[in-house]
């Protein structure tokens, strides 16, 4: 009975090892895949001439007004 169970348990580990090595296959998989629709699309923006704009995000780059606009909005609301 005990070797039975003992065996249940090997098969159970055999199994999740199959199922955890699948799902970092799928994941490489899915990466190499997104890196290479990104690729093309910037293939495709090139040839339509498409200039991409970068901006700059930035913790310091907050719109200063639309900040105080909610800071005050949240000490009227709580009056």
């Amino acid at each position: 009975m005990k070797q039975l169970i003992q065996r249940e348990r090997v098969v159970i580990g055999i199994i999740i090892a199959i199922i955890v090595i699948g799902a970092i296959f799928c994941s490489i998989a899915a990466w190499v895949n997104t890196k290479t629709i990104i690729d093309e699309l910037r293939i495709i923006k090139e040839h339509l001439g498409i200039v991409e704009e970068e901006e700059d995000i930035s913790v310091f780059s907050v719109d200063k007004e639309k900040s105080n606009e909610y800071y005050f909005f949240c000490i009227n609301s709580q009056a």
